[in-house]
């Protein structure tokens, strides 16, 4: 609780009490006054008031992580890590670089593929290292397109996963079994693996629909399942001017989040990315940048909103600054502006030396070994990928039960000529069989 909210709430709590305690005066038919002491029990019950008032602030006020038990002595780099405010490895704001991971949740698809290569153009922005700048998609089944999802991965993206039904029902999220659980994370694994050609050990990120987490047993299917981190649980300050928070690990409990069911037990290893919270234009809360209660109206209001955020971060302790877009083509689409409000955002931070657009997962590997930034062009998860282009042709997006081996491979213009070859044959022959009666 801020000194401010204790002030407030203790200085209405005392003069409520001093109230209650002082006599009153009460007057006779006579004109007589006497002093009349206030009903003990009512003054037992704004004590109660008061207490219950400081512990809702109290609470209200820790709704964000706190990991019980955990220190410095027993929680240590690579593998654990307790968050909040504090930098890893007792580095200073001036070593350490600004990290910037713009993630994607609406499905990769022709109307928005350009969009990618117009953001994240090679030849136009690149980080201070001259590799490519980057981001992560957590992708879904519905609605995408596999192939272009293989070559953003081909581009240097991530591709993490974000379940193959997407259901948009928190209540579903809320109470699903560990089978149907284990269901979305390991269905949509293998259709990343077939589909979009991405090697297991390359999707290591999760991030449950509608951000509504699942408790204990969502967290033990992606620790069971070989899942590096989750990016579910929102949290973060909500004042400019306070420091943000880290990323941390599960090695020790959860004491809340913002959104039950929270993860209860120990999840040792298993990452969390939280989704900090972003300020809109009229300083409310918002997850997604173009998802806000007071979204920005034109260009600059576009600039200047995504701007803050950055300042925040990098004005205060450098935490990575996390920009969710919830369907980054519909806003595109929608605002004309906000595109270019975009690009010069990029453009801008982009000057500075220290600045770096990364994935999830690279975010993570920098965690696990905080290098420093006179030593980052050296820090291998942070390296260039070699980009190679990939041909998408239809490539429709997969259906389930879709035929396998040679046959499940041909394309759909494939099978268009096949199905014409065989009506052709038909007519040929049906003319033929005619010519041979009237023979």
């Amino acid at each position: 609780m801020t000194p401010q909210v204790f002030g407030i709430t203790g200085t209405y709590c005392i003069l409520i009490l001093d109230m209650s305690l002082l006599p009153k005066a009460a007057t006779m038919a006579d004109g007589r006054q006497y002093c009349v002491h206030r009903d003990q029990g009512r003054v037992l019950y704004i004590y109660l008031g008061c207490f219950m008032s400081f512990m809702y602030v109290c609470l209200s006020a820790s709704t964000e992580f706190q990991m019980i038990g955990c220190n410095n002595e027993n929680c240590k780099l690579p593998d654990c890590y307790c968050g909040g405010p504090n930098i890893p490895d007792n580095l200073t704001v001036a070593e350490i670089p600004q990290m910037i991971i713009t993630t994607f949740s609406d499905p990769v698809t022709r109307e928005n593929f350009d969009y990618y290569k117009i953001l994240f153009n090679p030849h136009i922005r690149a980080n201070p290292n001259f590799c490519p700048v980057v981001g992560t998609v957590f992708a879904t089944h519905n609605n995408t397109n596999y192939c272009m999802l293989e070559q953003l991965y081909k581009w240097g993206f991530e591709i993490a996963n974000s379940g193959v039904t997407r259901k948009q029902l928190a209540d579903f999220w809320k109470s699903a079994s560990p089978d149907e659980w284990r269901l979305e994370v390991t269905e949509m694994t293998d259709n990343l693996m077939k589909y979009a050609h991405i090697p297991r050990n390359e999707i290591k990120g999760w991030r449950t629909p509608l951000n509504q987490p699942g408790g204990d047993t969502q967290y033990d299917i992606l620790l069971n399942t070989g899942y590096l981190y989750d990016s579910t649980i929102l949290t973060g300050e909500q004042s400019i001017g306070n420091p943000n928070f880290w990323p941390f690990t599960f090695d020790f409990r959860l004491s809340s989040c913002i959104t039950p069911p929270c993860p209860r037990e120990r999840h040792p290893g298993l990452w969390e990315l939280p989704l900090l919270r972003l300020l809109d234009i009229n300083g409310v809360a918002c997850t997604f940048v173009d998802h806000c209660s007071y979204p920005p109206e034109n260009k600059e209001e576009t600039y200047e909103f995504l701007m803050k955020q950055f300042n925040w971060h990098y004005r205060t302790n450098k935490a990575p600054l996390v920009l969710n877009f919830a369907n980054m083509g519909k806003w595109f689409d929608d605002k004309d502006f906000a595109l270019p409000a975009v690009e010069k955002f990029l453009d801008e931070v982009l000057e500075k030396d220290d600045v770096y657009f990364v994935t999830a997962a690279q975010a993570i590997e920098w965690m696990k070994d905080p290098t420093p930034l006179k030593h980052i062009k050296e820090f291998t998860p942070w390296g260039c990928k070699l980009r190679t282009k990939v041909k998408c042709k239809i490539n429709a997006q997969p259906k389930k039960g879709v035929m396998s081996g040679f046959l499940g491979s041909l394309n759909l213009w494939a099978w268009e000529w096949v199905i014409m070859a065989i009506i052709l044959l038909v007519l040929i022959r049906r003319d033929r069989d005619r010519d041979s009666q009237k023979n």
